[in-house]
């Protein structure tokens, strides 16, 4: 039984460091990023990249994509930030932490990053949907 526990612990305590180099990583990426307000509020924009995510109420979007680019994957970064979508990503770190042993966790949030995505992407289809609409007529 202290063999199993001390097993757990372990697990329990990698589980906890790897979320705090995420945090830490994620504190470093904010830091290093410059900072513009926008009608999507505060956009972080990266050097030499084109990734772009939401974390909380921040977007980060690359430096490197288009004006184009950068327009439309700002209607979709704000919709994850608008339905609070890493509440659920945090959840799922939680649960990671403390059931690290089961593989379900892991495929639970790999689901729940998929299903954010496409709520995401939905709207955004919608909302450009509308705008199409508006110049026909």
């Amino acid at each position: 039984m202290d063999w199993i526990l001390l097993g757990y612990g372990i697990g329990v305590f990698f589980m906890l460091l790897n979320f705090g180099q995420k945090l830490i990583k994620y504190k470093k990426l904010k830091a290093s990023a410059r900072l513009i307000k926008t009608k999507h509020g505060h956009i972080y924009h990266l050097n030499q990249t084109k990734i772009a995510f939401t974390f909380l109420n921040s977007i980060f979007i690359g430096e490197d994509l288009n004006t184009k680019e950068q327009a439309r994957i700002l209607d979709h970064e704000y919709v994850h930030k608008k339905q609070k979508h890493s509440l659920d990503l945090i959840y799922y770190e939680i649960l990671k932490i403390i059931f690290w042993f089961h593989p379900a966790v892991y495929c639970l949030q790999n689901q729940m990053r998929l299903v954010h995505e496409y709520i995401a992407d939905a709207a955004v289809a919608k909302m450009f949907q509308r705008k199409n609409i508006m110049k026909i007529y």
